[in-house]
């Protein structure tokens, strides 16, 4: 049906083209119940008396989305996409509710099931696409329960119970090893796979891994917005990885293939609960003469692609905008560099969880963030970046130099925001904080509105 189609709709035109698709909506959810109801009972699945409570629940549905649709168009015009996002997702939730009202097993269930997804199609379109275009990123809870750029210095260590684990620098398990699944590479090469993995382990808190995963995030973001498949394949096998993500040293290609068969070789739990890997290779090809290039191809797992933020639960739907470019590091400090990136990684997720603190009275407002030297010195120990090398960073990153742009702009003594090289993930930081500060708004005019209207009785039963 054209009209549910809207990425085709400008968002200026989105409350008219709700109001007049409205009637449609409804239609469309009252033919489809019927067409699956009559193929339900063609096949024999219920009897009549399910058939005709499943019909009357898929009425009230489509009765509650002709009813909501203008209030989400009213929405829309007064508080934007995020109050589309939070109305549509309640329009969702209202619909799952009403589905589970028809009997616990028929066939009509499946069908309410379905349809009340209507809603939640409506905002996905138009919401998570919108937001998911704007800027590459990993989940805040990725970073905090998977340690995703913030692995220190981790290593394998075999346990009685699981196995062959592998652990971060405080003992605290990351992921466990999984060898069942043989990476699709020449026979010859096998034997090596055991010893890359190791190898691997102690690089992951390395400026390579950093980089590398920098890179992945990116590739994965470019991928889903010009809708091509994520699988990325690298013609010029490690050396080409090496210059892709950016690392020039002689060593480089060997410990990026090192920290790529490790990652390939262990599974992750991930925040949504799912296992898996963060990354796989689909295929290794080396270069066998007669001017044959070595290819890799690699498969970006899928907390690193840009909807999986959108497969969380709604409070952990906060994303941490990854920069175009890691931070200048200090010259001469080079046992250092891995520990630094790292150190940018949780500027950035202390930047994102407390993005509210950011913004003014007025939306784009950039107070910056309060950062005390007590607050960088506890960052600097979760890098493992001593003192003096976290002085000598920070006047690096807060201007530009021949090392390359700022990381951080001083807005006022002891407040940083990112610095204009960054403009793309500074807005995005502006826009969570307004967001959650104009949720959490609206959230008090709707207490304070309850509190007016007296305390409410408790119903008994099931709740």
């Amino acid at each position: 049906m054209a009209p549910l189609d809207l990425a085709a709709a400008p968002l200026a035109e989105l409350p008219a083209w709700l109001k007049s698709c409205a009637r449609e909506v409804r239609g469309a959810v009252l033919v489809a119940a019927e067409t699956a109801l009559g193929a339900a009972a063609r096949q024999g699945k219920g009897d009549s008396s399910g058939l005709y409570e499943g019909s009357r629940a898929l009425e009230a549905l489509a009765d509650a989305l002709q009813s909501e649709l203008p209030k989400v168009a009213a929405t829309v015009a007064k508080n934007g996409t995020e109050g589309l996002a939070c109305y549509l997702e309640a329009l969702g939730e209202h619909g799952l509710r009403a589905a589970t009202g028809t009997r616990k097993n028929g066939p009509e269930l499946t069908v309410a099931r379905t349809l009340a997804r209507v809603a939640l199609a409506l905002w996905w379109e138009r919401v998570c696409e919108e937001s998911i275009r704007r800027w590459p990123g990993v989940p805040l809870r990725l970073i905090e329960r998977n340690r995703v750029g913030a692995w220190g210095k981790p290593r394998a260590m075999d346990t009685p119970d699981h196995g062959r684990v592998l652990v971060d620098g405080t003992g605290t398990t990351l992921a466990t090893l999984d060898l069942d699944r043989v990476p699709q590479v020449p026979a010859d090469l096998l034997s090596r796979l055991e010893t890359w993995e190791r190898s691997g382990a102690k690089l992951l808190g390395s400026l390579h891994a950093h980089r590398l995963i920098r890179w992945l995030v990116w590739q994965a973001h470019s991928r889903h917005v010009a809708g091509q498949v994520p699988t990325l394949e690298v013609e010029g096998g490690w050396e080409a990885l090496a210059i892709e993500v950016g690392a020039a040293s002689k060593k480089a290609p060997g410990k990026l293939r090192d920290i790529v068969f490790c990652l390939d070789a262990h599974r992750f739990t991930f925040p949504d609960g799912s296992v898996g890997r963060l990354l796989t290779v689909d295929r290794y090809k080396p270069a066998r003469g007669n001017g044959n290039r070595a290819v890799v191809y690699l498969l970006p797992g899928p907390p690193l692609r840009p909807n999986y933020i959108f497969e969380l639960r709604r409070p952990d739907q906060k994303i941490v905008p990854v920069l175009a470019a890691l931070p200048p590091m200090p010259r001469g400090q080079e046992r250092s560099h891995g520990g630094l990136a790292e150190l940018h990684w949780r500027v950035l997720v202390e930047l994102r969880r407390r993005c509210r603190e950011m913004v003014g009275d007025s939306e784009g407002v950039d107070l910056g963030l309060s950062l005390l030297p007590r607050d960088w010195q506890r960052l600097a120990e979760q890098a493992r970046v001593p003192r003096r090398v976290l002085a000598e960073a920070l006047e690096l990153w807060t201007r530009d130099g021949s090392d390359g742009p700022a990381f951080l702009r001083k807005v006022s003594l002891d407040r940083y925001t990112l610095a204009p090289a960054h403009e793309g993930p500074r807005r995005v930081l502006l826009q969570c904080g307004w967001n959650e500060a104009r949720g959490s708004e609206r959230g008090k005019r709707s207490a304070r509105a309850r509190g007016n209207r007296g305390p409410t009785r408790r119903r008994r039963g099931r709740r």
